[in-house]
C-alpha cells in the first residue's frame, strides 16, 4: 500500500504516541528509558505543532521534532535557534524517503518560525543536504589525580542558572525550561546529575564521568576536577577559559557528532552553544 509522505503537525494528546515510538527506536532493550522524560523540552504538549510526523491510520511511521528558543553567541548577539532532534522511520517502512521528509518539514517549519540558527546531533547525509556542516571537534580534557580543593554539592537551580546566565555563549533557558531540565536528569544522550561547585561554578556529568555542561570559574573548576572522578571534561574549541587554566591535563580532539546549519549569515562565524543538558 502506498504511503502518503506529506508531514504534518502532531496534534496536541499525540504528543505521547510520538514519545512512545521514539522510545521503541531509540530505547530499545538492551536499553530502557523514556523518552518524553528524558527530553522534555522536544516532547512538550504546548508545542506540539514543532513535533512533524508521517502517520497511516493513527500509527506514527517517521518523525523529526525541534525545540525552538533563544541562544546568545558570543558578540554575534542573539540568534534565534532550532535543536533538532529523534528523528526515526518506524522499522520496515524505511527507504521510501519518510525520514526525509519528516525532517525536511520540520526545517521548514523552524526557519518560518523564525529560526536562524539550526543545530542536531549525527552525521547523515541527509543532514548535508538539508545544509548542516559537520561542527569543528570538542576538546576533550582528562583531569590529572590531586585533592578536590572545594566542595561539592547537589546542585541549587537559582545558583546553576545565574552561573549559566553568565557565560557568552549559550541557550537562553527559562525558569520553566530549568526546571524540566533538572528534573529529567539527563545529560546529552543519557542519565546524568548536576553538581555544584560551592556557589562558583557547576558540572553536569553523564553515567561515564564525562562532564558534558559546565559554567562559572574555571580556576576554580580546575582545582576541584581532579577530586570528583572525572574521566573527562568536554568542552566546546571556543572555550579558551578552561583551556588557560587545565593545566597539565591530557587534551584530545573529541569528533561530536553534531551539524549546524547558519541560515542567516550574520553567524557565519559565530560560536555555538554545546548540547549538555539542551540536547533537544
Amino acid at each position: 500500500m502506498r504511503v502518503d509522505i506529506t508531514p504534518r503537525a502532531c496534534r496536541v494528546g499525540e504528543v505521547a504516541a510520538v514519545a512512545a515510538a521514539a522510545t521503541a527506536i531509540f530505547r530499545a532493550p538492551p536499553r530502557s528509558g523514556d523518552m518524553a522524560a528524558e527530553y522534555p523540552l522536544l516532547f512538550d504538549e504546548e508545542h506540539a505543532d514543532r513535533l512533524r510526523v508521517i502517520e497511516r491510520g493513527g500509527v506514527i511511521l517517521s518523525h523529526a521534532g525541534f525545540w525552538l528558543g533563544e541562544a546568545v553567541l558570543g558578540p554575534a548577539g542573539r540568534a534565534r535557534i532550532a535543536c533538532f532532534g529523534a528523528v526515526f522511520t518506524r522499522p520496515g517502512q524505511e527507504g521510501r524517503g519518510l525520514g526525509s521528509a519528516a525532517l525536511a518539514d520540520a526545517v521548514a517549519t523552524a526557519r518560518a518560525m523564525g529560526a536562524q540558527v539550526g543545530l542536531i546531533s549525527g552525521q547523515r547525509s541527509l543532514y548535508e543536504r538539508l545544509g548542516f556542516s559537520p561542527m569543528p571537534p570538542a576538546i576533550g580534557y582528562a583531569p590529572g589525580p590531586g585533592p578536590c580543593l572545594g566542595t561539592w554539592s547537589q546542585a541549587d537551580p537559582g545558583d546553576v542558572a545565574r552561573l549559566y546566565d553568565a557565560e557568552a555563549v549559550r541557550f537562553v533557558r527559562s525558569p520553566r525550561d530549568w526546571h524540566r531540565l533538572l528534573a529529567a536528569g539527563t545529560v546529552f544522550y543519557g542519565p546524568g546529575t548536576v553538581r555544584q561547585l560551592d556557589r562558583a561554578a557547576y558540572v553536569a556529568v553523564d553515567a561515564a564521568s564525562r562532564v558534558l555542561e559546565f559554567a562559572g570559574d574555571r580556576e576554580a573548576l580546575a582545582a576541584a576536577l581532579p577530586g570528583l572522578g572525572i574521566v573527562e571534561v568536554i568542552a566546546p574549541a571556543h572555550d579558551h577559559a578552561l583551556a588557560a587554566v587545565a593545566r597539565g591535563w591530557q587534551r584530545r580532539a573529541v569528533p561530536f557528532p553534531f551539524g549546524a546549519a547558519r541560515w542567516d549569515p550574520s553567524f557565519f562565524d559565530a560560536p555555538l552553544p554545546f548540547y549538555g543538558l539542551n540536547y533537544m
